[in-house]
């Protein structure tokens, strides 16, 4: 579980050069969503699959050890 997370927060924060800088969620929170409710509901959604996600690679990093508790 931590090389999964370590990729993701590496690919965060050394992105590709191919690809366009930032994250277009944040992105498009910063310019839409307080203009346009679609786009709002998108990016919490967005947002809450992401936390979601990050939390259970560390549950399943806890359970066998690989990850502290604290």
């Amino acid at each position: 579980m931590k090389n999964r997370i370590r990729k993701l927060v590496g690919m965060v924060i050394y992105p590709n050069e191919k690809q366009p800088k930032g994250c277009l969620i944040v992105n498009k929170a910063v310019e839409l969503s307080l203009l346009n409710q679609e786009v709002d509901e998108k990016v919490t959604e967005t947002f809450i699959k992401t936390e979601t996600l990050l939390f259970d690679l560390l549950k399943r990093g806890q359970e066998p050890g690989e990850i502290p508790e604290h």
